[in-house]
């Protein structure tokens, strides 16, 4: 499968924002709001598409990557190049992370050469974990937000 990227768009945007995963990746799922659409237009978000422009997933760079409100600053403080993605639910699962975590990288890697590369996961999430240490990231650190475990991985 070729993917591409575009610019996210509003129609994208609310898309992404009523997918629904299965539990316990329900974690992921997020709200339909007319702030959560601006902040997708507003901020580094891009849509990964296919030939025919079917949304497949998405990733973001920078703040919008990081976990909010994160009570340890030092989690974030190396300059680093944060990732956070997404895959449509009805992909994960199937085989389908590796293909598209690597477009991802090569795209950010071409636009960010020689720059380490940081992303946050919850950690319950042993797929995505697999997925980041094949892709040759490491566990650097972990916090606790009193909600969620977080691992913190980085690629040099």
């Amino acid at each position: 499968m070729q993917l591409l990227i575009k610019k996210m768009n509003r129609r994208m945007a609310a898309e992404i924002l009523q997918w629904n995963y299965k539990p316990p990746y329900d974690f992921y799922n997020m709200e339909l709001t007319e702030g959560n659409i601006n902040g997708m237009l507003s901020n580094s978000y891009y849509a990964v598409v296919d030939l025919n422009s079917r949304l497949i997933g998405f990733f973001c760079l920078g703040k919008p990557a990081q976990v909010p409100n994160c009570t340890l600053p030092e989690i974030y403080s190396e300059n680093m190049i944060d990732i956070g993605l997404g895959l449509e639910p009805d992909r994960t699962g199937r085989g389908m992370g590796h293909l598209f975590f690597s477009f991802i990288l090569h795209h950010v890697h071409m636009g960010f050469p020689n720059m380490p590369l940081r992303l946050t996961v919850a950690s319950f999430n042993k797929r995505a974990i697999r997925l980041y240490k094949s892709a040759g990231f490491i566990e650097t650190a972990s916090f606790d937000t009193g909600h969620s475990a977080f691992l913190v991985m980085v690629k040099k």
